[in-house]
């Protein structure tokens, strides 16, 4: 099992599916408790 860490540049984030985040055709899973605190720097980044 992989337990790793990312800094996520949200300029290069591609998509969103579930707990998985694709970067530049990368695709990173995201942990249960960083998801709702990262949709949330997501949508203040992209001005929503």
């Amino acid at each position: 099992m992989c337990n790793s860490c990312f800094l996520v540049n949200l300029e290069y984030v591609e998509r969103v599916d579930g707990y998985t985040v694709t970067v530049m055709g990368d695709e990173l899973q995201i942990s249960h408790p960083r998801k709702k605190q990262f949709l949330k720097e997501l949508s203040l980044f992209l001005g929503k």
